[in-house]
């Protein structure tokens, strides 16, 4: 007769992932409040604003604003 032990897997599967998310927690609160500095962390957190901001943009022109280029002669 065999049997199968799947609740103590469950059980150490749950201990693992809230490990991860407390870390991951300790990881960006140590980012927000200055102790440590992550390139990493720093470039998700601009990814994230530039998808933020694409996804809010309305796609129609703004006939207010103009770019205007300017060049020195040499």
């Amino acid at each position: 007769m065999t049997t199968t032990h799947t609740r103590p897997q469950s059980t150490q599967l749950l201990m693992w992932q809230r490990l991860a998310s407390v870390a991951l927690l300790v990881l960006v609160l140590g980012q927000m409040l200055g102790w440590w500095s992550s390139m990493a962390l720093q470039r998700l957190e601009w990814l994230s604003y530039d998808l933020r901001v694409q996804a809010t943009l309305s796609g129609a022109k703004d006939p207010s604003l103009v770019i205007i280029d300017i060049d020195e002669r040499k």
